[in-house]
């Protein structure tokens, strides 16, 4: 970890779904969509209030630097899982309804961070169960700048 760095932070909410099945090995996707087939298996929540186009520019300018650590907190009730990645210039952090984060360094309109700790199918199956119902999962995505 590099010298001084604050932390900005932004929090939103999406929800469970009976479809969820949280597999994908690579990736993990909250939509805006309310709906999600069982062929969705890298999405872990719907209907969320925000898309990556949604985030503060502030925020946005931090995760386009490669030296940039996003930490994605999901939280149903008591339940906590805590995501990291890093961040990078090549992303554009322009998609209306998705954010990803991905294990690999592929970089879209849809990608939050690169190099992320977990995929869909790393989550606890006991976070995965509660995915399932139709719950609230309170999002906060915490940047520091100047980390790695």
């Amino acid at each position: 970890m590099k010298g001084n760095h604050s932390t900005i932070s932004f929090s939103f909410q999406a929800k469970g779904h009976r479809n969820i099945r949280a597999s994908h090995k690579s990736t993990l996707e909250l939509t805006t969509d309310s709906n999600v087939t069982k062929k969705g298996d890298c999405i872990i929540g719907v209907s969320s209030t925000q898309g990556l186009n949604d985030l503060p520019d502030e925020i946005k300018t931090i995760i386009k630097l490669s030296s940039s650590l996003i930490i994605i907190i999901l939280k149903i009730g008591e339940n906590e899982v805590k995501i990291t990645g890093q961040g990078n210039p090549n992303l554009s952090l322009s998609h209306v309804s998705d954010i990803v984060a991905r294990k690999s360094s592929f970089t879209c309109s849809r990608t939050l961070c690169i190099n992320s700790s977990h995929a869909a199918a790393d989550l606890p199956i006991e976070f995965v169960d509660l995915l399932k119902e139709d719950t609230i999962i309170d999002v906060r995505i915490e940047v520091l700048a100047n980390y790695y």
